[in-house]
């Protein structure tokens, strides 16, 4: 719910350069990453939401940490 959820939402929102707080009421939904909580990749109404879309707004969100964290 945009009303009873919009302090904590706009908590995270704010921390992508890219989020227009006069957009609020058009986002669906947005991608934090998994250890700094920081949104990286945000929804906005008319945008795909699908598999293939979610799961690489996932994987973009995650790049930081396997960065500073890599497989060997």
């Amino acid at each position: 719910d945009h009303d009873i959820l919009k302090d904590d939402c706009l908590k995270y929102l704010k921390t992508s350069t890219d989020f227009d707080e006069t957009k609020y009421e058009q986002v669906m939904a947005y991608v934090l990453s998994p250890k700094w909580h920081e949104t990286k990749h945000i929804f906005l109404e008319g945008d795909p939401i699908d598999d293939f879309h979610v799961s690489k707004a996932y994987w973009r969100a995650s790049l930081r940490e396997r960065e500073e964290n890599p497989v060997t």
